[in-house]
């Protein structure tokens, strides 16, 4: 089943130089129909994962820079009421990235 098409723009070229993942983590108390909500309107946010293991959400986030990056998660994440803490890891460079499933 195809479930959709897109062309594979360079992020570079639209000055979106850079890669982050987010880990999102709370135990209690936490709105998470607002934090998805907040998630699904923000551009910076290219994928949002539900995981195992020690934190609840895995964001995969492309922005400008790191004063961007700032800015997402002060504007986006920090104003979630009751999300406790998040773990920024920065990409420094990509030795694969594809979108293409595995059919074989």
């Amino acid at each position: 089943m195809i479930a959709g098409t897109h062309a594979r723009v360079d992020p570079n070229a639209l000055g979106l130089n850079l890669l982050a993942y987010v880990f999102v983590g709370w135990s209690e108390g936490i709105d998470e129909a607002d934090f998805l909500q907040r998630i699904a309107k923000a551009e910076q946010v290219l994928e949002c994962h539900h995981v195992t293991g020690g934190w609840n959400y895995l964001l995969k986030v492309r922005v400008k820079d790191t004063g961007a990056l700032e800015e997402f998660l002060a504007d986006v994440l920090k104003r979630v009421k009751g999300l406790q803490r998040t773990e920024t890891l920065i990409v420094l460079s990509s030795a694969k990235e594809t979108a293409v499933l595995p059919t074989g």
